[in-house]
């Protein structure tokens, strides 16, 4: 009966040990986050440096794009146009140079991350939460220029109601756009390793931009 009583005790220490420590790991339903602050804030420690490299990879990617398709322009000599994009008119100058602006900000709101992630000074102020945050900013903002950037939608909203006599082919132009949200958004996930229920605000742009732009 001794014996059968320290076994006893040893069984319920052990279980309540490891429901104590099942407990710690228990993830929200929602959120998909750890229910303990502590476990949680060390799962998102641990992917800090994962984090920051690939985000910074994605943002490189983003940078040479544009930065390709800004030379492709000035050495055609459709810088207005946007080579082709737009017919050769004075309206379509004033849309095609602000899709070129609009680039330039896709750019350097990706290399305001690098800086800020990179930087010792801002990104250790920032600890992991915070660069995660600024991921989703950087993400979503870029999505959201990429849905402005189109030549239709970006001539309706410099002030042109019916842009048919502007943009050249807008059927291919609304093809491309698709796809390449698409593209970044299946990237953003593939590679930055954050839960995709940190990231709704991106997909939930993703997804409505073109009825919002498109009534």
């Amino acid at each position: 009966r001794v014996w059968l009583g320290l076994l006893y005790g040893v069984l319920v220490r052990s279980m309540s040990t490891a429901g104590k420590q099942v407990a710690d790991f228990a993830t929200s339903r929602k959120s998909l986050c750890f229910t303990d602050s502590q476990s949680e804030a060390g799962f998102v420690a641990s992917r800090q440096a994962k984090l920051i490299k690939n985000t910074c990879i994605l943002g490189i990617v983003m940078i040479s794009y544009v930065c390709l398709m800004m030379v492709m322009r000035l050495i055609s000599g459709g810088w207005e146009t946007n080579n082709g994009a737009f017919v050769a008119s004075a309206d379509a100058k004033v849309v095609g140079v602000s899709r070129n602006w609009i680039l330039v900000a896709m750019a350097m709101l990706s290399l305001t991350y690098i800086l800020i992630a990179k930087s010792q000074l801002l990104g250790g102020a920032l600890k992991a939460e915070g660069l995660e945050m600024l991921a989703v900013l950087m993400v979503t903002g870029v999505t959201a220029l990429f849905w402005i950037q189109n030549p239709w939608y970006l001539a309706r909203i410099c002030g042109f109601s019916d842009p048919e006599h502007l943009v050249v082919d807008p059927a291919v132009e609304e093809v491309q756009l698709v796809l390449a949200i698409d593209a970044w958004l299946s990237a953003v996930h593939l590679s930055i390793p954050i839960r995709w229920t940190r990231l709704w605000p991106a997909e939930l742009l993703g997804a409505l931009g073109y009825p919002f732009l498109a009534v």
